[in-house]
């Protein structure tokens, strides 16, 4: 009890003392019906990310030539209100067990897995350049709204991501109805056609079935440079319950943002099915079907961003990683996941790809079940 109390008031001051802003639920817009099976949760708080391998330059170089396109929000401006207290933290364990929201002022705890890439823009919208920071495992901190849409900035260093104008797009236009996209209003952002300067693109679990699993990739700026900051997030599998032989094959979706080799950046989205064997410790992931989009409206085939890749674990361990590669063969990079669900039921990771001569780059995240 004393070392509950002691957590509780260790996050009260977290929150209080890290100005990141929270949205609240919304019953109406953008393709959801309101219940709390359109549920997400709005990130408030975490531990700043331990994504400290290579430091980014100081200036920011001379950006390449842009692409223009005319903005076309797909849906209304939809309000966002602040949060209440927190009162209490609970771990997570099942979105069908959390997607009542009782208690509205209770944080929750994931176990997650996240990577991170930083990018300059030049004078223009267009990516002048990109470095990618690393990955790290370890736990998130989130607040359930009812009948939310959204998780918001998952930073403890004081970033903050205002959506109190946010505006709300689910991309069932484009085939894709268990994702959605959340832009904060502003000018410049490189990923998208329409207007906005900040933006998340976020996996909802019921949608896709996932009841121990979810993924978010967001996109904000910082001082003097951008973020692109993919997260998979749960209820991790114990290391002991991990199957130990036999095989199974999961499958789902992966999302992210896509810098092309001339700096025009798009949101990516594919199917993605990942074979595992548990008597060798070895999952083979393959993602099809990969299309990008700019205006959120309409999509282009891009065969050439399905990847493939290997990835492993230790024994007695569920987190995996390895190397994946794009169908291109002009990107490869790393990608690290876990399994969730107390027997491995589902899965999920993050991934970074990047040209070894230019500025392509693909981040993002991916979730399934099997």
């Amino acid at each position: 009890m004393t070392r509950e109390i002691t957590m509780k008031t260790q996050l009260q001051s977290i929150v209080a003392s890290t100005a990141v802003a929270v949205l609240s639920g919304c019953a109406s817009g953008g393709g959801g019906s309101g219940d709390a099976k359109d549920a997400f949760i709005c990130l408030i708080a975490g531990p700043a990310c331990a994504l400290l391998h290579a430091q980014p330059p100081s200036s920011n170089p001379a950006g390449a030539s842009s692409s223009s396109s005319t903005p076309t929000p797909a849906t209304p401006t939809q309000p966002y209100g602040p949060p209440p207290p927190v009162t209490s933290v609970d771990q997570f364990s099942t979105w069908s067990s959390a997607s009542r929201f009782e208690n509205r002022d209770t944080l929750y705890r994931f176990d997650s897995s996240r990577t991170e890439l930083q990018y300059y823009q030049g004078s223009s919208a267009s990516i002048s350049n990109t470095y990618v920071r690393g990955s790290s495992d370890g736990e998130l901190l989130a607040r359930l709204w009812e009948n939310g849409r959204f998780i918001g900035l998952p930073r403890g260093d004081g970033l903050t991501f205002s959506t109190a104008d946010a505006t709300f797009v689910n991309l069932a236009s484009i085939g894709q109805p268990g994702l959605d996209v959340v832009a904060k209003p502003g000018d410049g952002n490189p990923f998208t056609s329409m207007r906005a300067s900040d933006l998340v693109l976020m996996a909802k679990p019921f949608a896709h079935g996932w009841d121990y699993q979810s993924f978010g990739v967001w996109n904000y700026t910082n001082t003097n440079y951008q973020t692109i900051s993919p997260i998979s997030f749960g209820s991790a599998t114990p290391a002991s319950a991990v199957p130990t032989i036999g095989a199974a094959s999961f499958s789902g979706k992966l999302g992210g943002l896509y810098v092309s080799p001339a700096g025009e950046g798009s949101i990516a989205t594919a199917n993605v099915k990942v074979d595992a064997d548990f008597s060798t410790r070895s999952l083979s992931l393959a993602s099809s079907g990969t299309t990008i989009t700019r205006d959120l409206q309409t999509a282009t085939a891009a065969p050439n961003l399905n990847l493939s890749g290997t990835l492993t674990y230790s024994p007695a361990s569920n987190t995996f990683t390895g190397t994946l590669t794009n169908a291109g063969g002009s990107m490869s990079g790393s990608s690290t996941g876990r399994y969730y669900g107390p027997a491995a039921q589902e899965l999920g990771g993050v991934f970074t790809l990047k040209s070894a001569t230019g500025v392509e780059t693909f981040a993002g995240a991916y979730g399934g079940k099997r």
